[in-house]
């Protein structure tokens, strides 16, 4: 959310060089999970990867057609896109409390 951001931007600024490498690791996690949702809503909506090329997103948006004979087409990928951008998130808030300055486990 947008308190995570400032709070890692703050970081950045008034930390040492070595802090803001780690801000920057934060950072880039955080861009992953943006990049993996972007990537599944813009071949979601037809423009991503051309059909022949396997992505969520693209499951996701053939999916209607055949819920009624297999449901599983929805839910999987639907599913491997929440985990893994949950995990992306996780990593990040993780990542996020171990670089602040004071720490708990410092």
């Amino acid at each position: 959310d947008n308190n995570d951001w400032l709070a890692v931007n703050q970081f950045t600024v008034v930390g040492s060089q070595g802090h803001r490498r780690r801000a920057d690791i934060v950072i880039f996690v955080n861009g992953l999970a943006l990049a993996v949702v972007t990537e599944a809503t813009l071949s979601f909506l037809g423009v991503g990867l051309p059909p022949p090329m396997a992505s969520w997103g693209g499951i996701l948006a053939i999916a209607p057609a055949y819920i009624e004979e297999a449901w599983w087409i929805a839910l999987f990928p639907g599913l491997a896109l929440f985990l893994t951008v949950s995990a992306y998130n996780l990593l990040a808030s993780g990542l996020r409390e171990a670089t602040t300055e004071g720490s708990v486990n410092r």
